[in-house]
């Protein structure tokens, strides 16, 4: 079994593929599972339990089943929040050190949101009027809106999928559409992104987040 897990924006992504590589039930996020909060992308701490809810999403998708069940663990690595991506990091860097065999993979978050829908260059609010922005080509930069629209409109992205914070659309998505690109919406990252990611990398001992902001 493998383990996917990501809690680098809105809301927290825990799922188990099988062998065939097929998502196992129904992946576990904010809005289902047993008492999994949302991870708020931006705020100063994780939501109390975080931790433990990735234990308890974890422990019920196995069913039953002995955590000696998952092989294999790929975990998001931002770009997103600052604490809230570390806490899936931690987790899987934790898990995979005490589970000998277990092989662990570290992926580019924004990257499995686009590999969900092949193609698309993807957008995440990152705060403080920035916008994390991957592109088709595999570039992950931090921009203001008007750079990132610049910057999307100058290359072959005209599909772009925008995750934000918040129920209203954000007035990039407008911007995205006056220069001709296709605008669709994601709430959190899926499980099948971080599935379909797992063979571009290599397992590794240690994984880090991606962190586009500097420490000053």
């Amino acid at each position: 079994m493998r383990l996917l897990i990501d809690s680098s924006g809105p809301q927290l992504t825990c799922a188990l593929a099988d062998r065939d590589g097929g998502i196992v039930g129904t992946p576990l996020m904010a809005s289902g599972g047993a008492g999994v909060p949302p991870v708020t992308a931006g705020t100063a701490a994780p939501p109390s339990g975080v931790h433990t809810s990735i234990d308890a999403a974890v422990t019920e998708l196995l069913a039953g089943q002995p955590p000696s069940a998952i092989k294999s663990i790929c975990v998001g690595l931002g770009p997103g929040s600052f604490i809230g991506t570390r806490v899936a990091v931690s987790f899987a860097n934790g898990f995979a050190a005490a589970s000998p065999g277990v092989k662990l993979y570290g992926v580019n978050s924004l990257a499995a949101i686009a590999a969900a829908q092949p193609a698309h260059a993807v957008l995440r609010d990152a705060r403080r009027g920035q916008w994390y922005v991957w592109l088709a080509d595999g570039t992950c930069e931090l921009r203001d809106a008007e750079g990132a629209v610049e910057l999307l409109a100058s290359g072959r992205n005209q599909n772009v999928i925008i995750e934000w914070n918040g129920p209203d659309e954000p007035p990039v998505a407008a911007l995205l559409r006056q220069v001709g690109c296709s605008v669709s919406s994601v709430t959190g990252v899926p499980a099948e992104g971080l599935l379909k990611l797992i063979d571009s990398v290599e397992p590794q001992e240690y994984v880090e987040p991606v962190y586009l902001r500097g420490f000053t």
